[in-house]
């Protein structure tokens, strides 16, 4: 057992290839029984416990390499950190075996059937908890399988993540008097600014102030972008309530001391997709005698510097892991397919050979009924083993855009759902519609577009659109054929997150609707959405 546990775990961890847990177990309950079986017959009769011996342990190896390598002994390159570790592993099951039988020795010293029925019990257990074992895995595959989209986050928080709906990024700095943060996202660099009025109250006339403080941040700062100065456009400029959840723009004004006051400048550069490289320069200081509290922001990593007349630019440079541009992928109409594990199937074959050949009492190459009795079980059991590990999937003839069941029309909704949010990332209307146009028919992409384009955008926080973070399908019921297609019911979320003066806040929706997709071109696409609820979850 430990030599063939020895080359199972070792082999399979230095390429890379293991069982996971479940078939593993499986395999080795199986062994665990015929082993029984024949340490249970007389001496004379026992055969092949050798090679049974062996067996169980490069079944068990097999799923050992998987634990192993999420271990520090895994991640160490040293072979013999392995062998020391399963060698441990073996002599604790030896001395927990001898214990065992010097106990049962001395419980049933002359009952051969208790010890039977012990043994029994040992092995059929063992086999119903691995089938089980079996059994939960593929539950919690299946399930996991609900569409999430998934994109870089910074620390652990995502939209998904239950924690607050605010996270502060930037070094919190309250009384500065110009606080500068660029953020970095695909289509588009913010230049937000925060100015506190008392600072600056000379260079300012009423009552054209806002716009007085917008033109005072374009002429005082340029932005270069893959080397060239992208088109300016001011999007907001808002007195703003700052407190620790964030900045929050006012639409109507309240009476406060000058002190006080702060304005909130935002300035969207667009881009044709991600930067490879920005700098931000203020060219002049406005009012102040002394420095620039500046913050760039990406995807993945936020950066904090002070600038100064001596050091007045920021740079950044795209090293990010993931590329940020949403992809929008079509969803193929596939037909239904029929699971055939190659490599069980000679196998099983063989396994039947052996088994009529051993039962009509004939020999098989040379080989007594006995032992091919045997031989087909160790067959049967490798066939079960190693079914799930290679297979492919034969396609049955007919079967393409019929109406799907429950499980394959959640899955068609996890591909087609993201893929909305995606398109709506864009900023040009002609993009986001040649996107939807790859999910959604042509006489419904004007009312997604409208419906959905808003779905994530934070009102409180000046309008600013979220970036998608988390498409979740949760639930896929009552389908039902419709015409050339189908309807279904779902429910899914979706979670989002904006950058917005150095805090990320997060938004998540739910909804309820009945959506019916057809066949177009042997896609998948949805024709219409029916809203029957929404709300906001966070």
């Amino acid at each position: 057992f430990t030599l063939g546990q020895l080359g199972g775990a070792v082999g399979a961890a230095l390429i890379g290839r293991g069982l996971a847990a479940a078939p593993a177990e499986f395999g080795l309950a199986v062994a665990v029984v015929l082993l029984a079986r024949e340490t249970l017959r007389p001496e004379e009769a026992r055969h092949r416990l050798a090679e049974l011996s062996l067996l169980a342990g490069g079944i068990h190896g097999l799923g050992l390499a998987a634990l192993l390598a999420g271990t520090p002994i895994g991640s160490d390159a040293s072979l013999s950190s392995r062998i020391l570790a399963v060698l441990g592993m073996d002599s604790l099951h030896l001395v927990g075996a001898v214990a065992a039988a010097a106990l049962l020795r001395i419980l049933v010293r002359r009952s051969q059937g208790i010890r039977r029925g012990i043994s029994y019990a040992a092995g059929v257990g063992a086999m119903a908890l691995a089938t089980g074992l079996a059994v939960a895995g593929g539950a919690g595959e299946a399930g996991a399988a609900t569409g999430a989209l998934d994109a870089p986050v910074e620390s652990a928080v995502s939209a998904t993540s239950g924690m607050a709906g605010s996270q502060r990024l930037a070094p919190s700095t309250p009384n500065a008097p110009v606080q500068s943060f660029l953020a970095v996202e695909p289509f588009e660099i913010r230049h937000e600014v925060m100015l506190r009025i008392a600072y600056m109250q000379s260079q300012l006339e009423q009552p054209e102030l806002l716009q007085q403080l917008a033109d005072l941040v374009l002429s005082s700062t340029q932005l270069e972008v893959d080397g060239a100065a992208p088109e300016a456009v001011v999007r907001r400029a808002d007195f703003m309530t700052v407190d620790p959840t964030g900045a929050l723009p006012r639409a109507n004004p309240v009476p406060e001391e000058v002190r006080e006051a702060v304005v909130g400048i935002v300035v969207a550069y667009p881009t044709p997709g991600m930067a490879e490289r920005a700098s931000l320069t203020w060219s002049r200081f406005p009012g102040i005698d002394g420095a620039v509290a500046a913050t760039v922001i990406d995807p993945e990593t936020v950066e904090s510097q002070v600038l100064t007349a001596a050091q007045p630019a920021v740079a950044w440079e795209n090293n990010l892991l993931e590329d940020p541009i949403p992809a929008v992928e079509e969803i193929p109409v596939e037909p239904a397919r029929l699971p055939v594990p190659i490599l069980s199937l000679p196998l099983i074959l063989l396994a039947v050979a052996f088994l009529v050949a051993g039962l009509r009492g004939h020999k098989l190459i040379g080989m007594r009924p006995s032992a091919s009795v045997a031989a087909a079980r160790v067959l049967l059991a490798l066939g079960l083993l190693v079914g799930p590990v290679v297979q492919t999937a034969v396609a049955l003839p007919g079967s393409a855009g019929r109406t799907p069941s429950e499980r394959q029309a959640r899955r068609i909704l996890a591909g087609l759902l993201p893929n909305i949010y995606r398109a709506l990332e864009y900023r040009e209307e002609g993009a986001i519609y040649d996107r939807l146009a790859v999910s959604v028919t042509g006489e419904t992409l004007t009312d997604v577009y409208l419906e959905h384009s808003r779905a994530l955008e934070l009102e409180e926080r000046g309008g600013a659109q979220a970036r998608v973070e988390a498409v979740e399908v949760l639930e896929a019921a009552d389908v039902e054929s419709r015409g050339d297609g189908f309807a279904v019911r779902s429910m899914w979320t979706v979670g989002g997150m904006v950058t917005h003066f150095g805090h990320r806040h997060f938004r998540q929706n739910r909804y309820d609707a009945v959506i019916e997709i057809v066949p177009v071109d042997e896609v998948w696409r949805i024709r219409s959405i029916e809203v029957l609820d929404q709300e906001r979850v966070r």
